[in-house]
């Protein structure tokens, strides 16, 4: 096994790298670190990300990560905000009697005042919290690093992290002595098997203080909520839904999820118009009408970065910052009215203004701006096209009472590639021969007739049984 490992970093090396500059290995290789557990520890907190990845091209999304990577570090932000707000000497340094009259157990205040390295009289300043990391948020951090465009493939992670530690390795024994990590890094951390200095460490122990971080404004140069300002004469309009009554022929950075597609048609006007559009789903929102109007769109929702809009320049296209628990537009798909003046707020303290008009659905074909009134489907569903199966394309319609809609994908402002599926996503996909199994659809048994293989993909809850043979 050891003799494996050798060979493959053998084969693996190259031009010299600044070991310095590659944080998610020198946090993988504290010592000791043997090579087959750094790789373990340089992949575990990257499994937040493969798990997203599209399974034929094992590459990291450079606008998910970077969204995530923005979303972390304003919420940690907020976090030492809340946990600042113990220092009543307005000293900008938390000392161990303000940390006890906020209610932080002693043991706790010894086990942060230890992680610092911090005498019993000394303080943790905003600033040694602020630095704080997690392996996540370096992880995140490394792969915009390795970033030459809009992914990053997986095998070049893995050859750069080999590289690294080939460099760190000066006695090639594939094990990290402290002495080598201290001539690479200047320093040794805490033994990779003992608890160590983390944000979630630091969240454990200060969690009375950490807890309620809602209210919590973010001080100038942080990262904050950065969409673009309406002007003033613009309209700003608001739309909250689950997912498109439509499915998109066209995807946005991955084909593994499907995509709904809905029309948003803008009626002549003088105004200019300043439109929030958030989602659940990954959506491709078709702007028709006197799109002239259009000032700015905004996206929101978990999957903003797998969605797009037809009829606008990518100019025009912001992505709210945020992730699917923390994010500067809210989700909603339904408005009750004690609700509404919350999302205003919450759009007001983003933007600097309160949406203009405001309107929520689950699913939508089509919404009229600015008169907000929608077409949840149209009036008479579509006939299969020719080449699709009649009987699977009505039961198609069924969920996606909007049909199936054909997307240009160069017509598609977005912040990833858009591309056409292989196999139609939903029921659509089995309309016709298809390789592969369609992504979005939830539940189902499928026959297949005798000597046809079993498609690849994954079934999710579905069962596909094969014919057997004189039956």
């Amino acid at each position: 096994m050891r003799l494996l490992l050798a060979l493959i970093l053998a084969v693996s090396a190259s031009a010299p790298l600044a070991a310095a500059d590659n944080s998610v290995f020198a946090y993988a290789m504290r010592p000791p670190a043997r090579f087959e557990a750094y790789v373990g520890r340089v992949l575990s907190p990257m499994r937040y990300f493969i798990r997203n990845l599209p399974t034929e091209s094992k590459a990291f999304v450079i606008s998910e990560i970077a969204q995530y990577h923005r979303s972390s570090e304003r919420r940690w932000v907020r976090a030492v905000n809340a946990a600042m707000r113990a220092d009543t000497d307005g000293n900008d340094r938390l000392d161990r009697s303000e940390l006890s009259r906020a209610g932080v157990q002693a043991q706790k205040i010894d086990e942060l005042f230890r992680l610092f390295g911090k005498s019993d009289d000394a303080a943790v300043s905003r600033h040694e919290l602020n630095t704080v990391s997690e392996p996540l948020v370096v992880a995140a951090r490394t792969l915009l690093e390795v970033d030459d465009g809009d992914e990053v493939r997986l095998p070049d992670l893995l050859d750069r992290a080999i590289r690294v530690f080939r460099e760190v390795d000066t006695d090639d024994d594939l094990e990290i002595s402290a002495s080598e990590y201290q001539s690479a890094f200047g320093d040794v951390e805490t033994n990779a098997n003992e608890p160590s200095l983390t944000r979630d460490t630091v969240t454990r122990l200060l969690v009375n203080l950490l807890r309620d971080t809602s209210d919590m404004t973010l001080p100038p140069g942080s990262l904050d909520c950065s969409l673009p300002r309406p002007s003033s004469e613009a309209d700003i309009v608001l739309l909250g839904v689950y997912e498109g009554a439509a499915i998109s022929d066209v995807y946005i950075g991955s084909p593994e999820k499907q995509t709904t597609t809905a029309e948003i048609n803008i009626k002549a006007g003088r105004e200019p118009l300043y439109i929030i559009l958030t989602a659940i789903e990954p959506m491709i929102w078709r702007l028709t009408g006197a799109t002239g109007r259009v000032e700015r769109v905004v996206l929101s929702g978990p999957k903003r970065a797998r969605s797009g809009a037809v009829g606008i320049s990518v100019d025009k296209l912001s992505l709210a910052d945020g992730d699917d628990r923390d994010v500067c537009v809210p989700l909603f798909h339904d408005i009750a009215p004690q609700q509404a003046k919350s999302i205003g707020d919450r759009i007001a303290a983003t933007i600097g203004r309160a949406p203009d008009r405001m309107a929520a659905t689950y699913s939508v074909a089509r919404l009229l701006v600015t008169s907000m009134d929608f077409e949840d489907a149209p009036v008479s569903q579509p006939l299969a096209p020719p080449g699709f199966d009649p009987e699977e394309w009505r039961a198609a319609m069924q969920l996606a009472p909007a049909g199936l809609v054909s997307i240009d994908p160069s017509k598609v402002a977005a912040f990833a590639p858009a591309a056409r599926y292989k196999v139609l996503p939903h029921r659509f996909g089995f309309a016709k021969p298809i390789p592969s199994l369609p992504k979005g659809v939830r539940s189902g048994k499928f026959g297949l007739d005798l000597g046809v293989a079993i498609p690849e993909g994954s079934p999710a809850r579905s069962s596909v049984v094969p014919e057997e043979a004189g039956r």
